[in-house]
């Protein structure tokens, strides 16, 4: 196997193993949109893996992984410009 080749493939086995949403969304961006295909069928393996291990569908951990660009629940968000805040909903 070339080095390079893998070095990537541990390096998705470093993003599988820290878990964290961050390292999870790199995983997944890397299942959706690298072009070495190779490379891209072992992320899209190690997603479902987790994905299972959490007892979700794969659709159901990316949901999870969506960044929530600080809105809550509601979709709302508190801006504070103090001394006025400001208070957003979707």
């Amino acid at each position: 196997m070339n080095p390079s080749i893998k070095r990537a493939t541990v390096g998705l086995d470093i993003l599988a193993a820290i878990g964290s949403d961050i390292a999870l969304m790199q995983l997944n961006g890397i299942a959706q949109k690298l072009k070495f295909k190779a490379l891209q069928e072992r992320a899209k393996e190690k997603i479902a893996d987790i994905a299972e291990s959490r007892e979700l569908t794969v659709a159901e951990l990316e949901d999870r992984l969506a960044p929530d660009l600080g809105l809550d629940d509601n979709g709302s968000l508190l801006l504070d410009f103090w001394p006025t805040a400001v208070h957003r909903q979707l």
